[in-house]
């Protein structure tokens, strides 16, 4: 049998897309490993886990992609697509679903390509009607802040900044700042694979991690609008290890601060204000460093019709700095999200 540090570097060379493909975690690895439902194939000398029950793969609403495809039998794709050439050790049901995710340059081929391993199935999309039908999809995007020298007419820059010292310190704020996040996202993933309301563990460990600042903007002592931000991608661990290096290279190369965009959540009786209030206080803190910013952020194809723009609106009415000249926000990569599938 395959160990986990050789699977997951078969996954990290092979894979072409933003996001790191298959399972992540050892302890969701072996329990795939020895759930005789996972259909193993062969690679060198040893048998690596090709498609596992969706309830092993870090990220995914089981669930939900049960419900969207219509298959209790709901597998992962968890290897480079290549790997299926192999012949594979174990048997699938009769009627079943495989999730596939991959690069957006991939993915045509991948559909005329990969049915061809599964005779019967049909290549099917997660199609999402309050986006005029588009897709399942995750889209990295980029934005270069350049700081204003003297700042025109600041926007209101009041919110509290919080470090993980002071949330550890604080566990009914940590509680108070997980049930807005929560609210705020658990509509977004509707249509989606992913699960974007995420545990409530995955959320703290982002908030607590050494390189997070939390700002929060308060209306009667209460919590009704947070945003995330990372000053490195170390805590990212769901993104490519090659495409973290790339950015971390071009960021020191150009002597660029580089922050990931964790999120931004408000109550729904919140008002746009209290948003634009976070981000101006984040785009202070750029002016002070005194750097320009590479600012990565992700967008499904729901939020994506409007993320992008907020950002840039935001970033501009902050009065503190500006995009680059030239430049907008720009899209670095997507992964689409799709199902194979088989019935009698």
């Amino acid at each position: 049998m395959t160990n986990f540090p050789f699977y997951r570097s078969l996954c990290d060379r092979e894979s072409t897309g933003f996001r790191r493909l298959g399972l992540l975690t050892e302890t969701q690895y072996a329990a795939a490993v020895q759930d005789t439902r996972t259909v193993l194939v062969p690679v060198a000398d040893q048998m690596v886990p090709a498609l596992c029950p969706i309830e092993y793969a870090t990220g995914y609403d089981a669930r939900r992609t049960r419900e969207l495809t219509s298959q209790e039998e709901t597998f992962l794709l968890s290897v480079p697509p290549a790997y299926l050439r192999e012949q594979r050790k174990g048997t699938l049901p009769t009627e079943f679903a495989v999730l596939v995710e991959n690069d957006h340059h991939d993915t045509a081929a991948l559909k005329k390509k990969l049915p061809e391993h599964f005779p019967g199935a049909v290549a099917c999309d997660f199609l999402d009607p309050r986006a005029r039908g588009s897709a399942a999809s995750l889209i990295a995007y980029s934005a270069t802040l350049h700081r204003d020298p003297t700042p025109r007419a600041p926007a209101e820059a009041n919110a509290t900044i919080l470090n993980a010292t002071s949330l550890r310190a604080d566990p009914h704020l940590t509680e108070q700042l997980w049930a807005l996040y929560g609210e705020r996202f658990d509509w977004l993933g509707k249509h989606h694979p992913l699960s974007m309301e995420e545990s409530q563990s995955t959320f703290t460990a982002a908030l607590f991690h050494r390189d997070t600042r939390t700002l929060v903007t308060l209306e009667q002592g209460r919590p009704v609008c947070i945003g995330l931000f990372m000053s490195s991608l170390a805590a990212c661990d769901w993104l490519s290890p090659k495409f973290s290096a790339s950015l971390e290279e071009h960021a020191a190369t150009a002597n660029e601060n580089l922050i990931y965009f964790y999120g931004l959540a408000g109550s729904t009786k919140a008002s746009a204000t209290h948003a634009e209030e976070v981000m101006a206080t984040f785009a202070r803190t750029l002016w002070r460093a005194e750097k320009p910013c590479r600012l990565i952020f992700e967008a499904t194809n729901l939020s994506s019709r409007y993320i992008p723009r907020l950002v840039g609106k935001w970033v501009h009415g902050s009065g503190y700095g500006a995009i680059a000249p030239g430049t907008s926000v720009e899209a670095l990569g997507q992964v689409d999200f799709w199902y194979l599938k088989a019935t009698s």
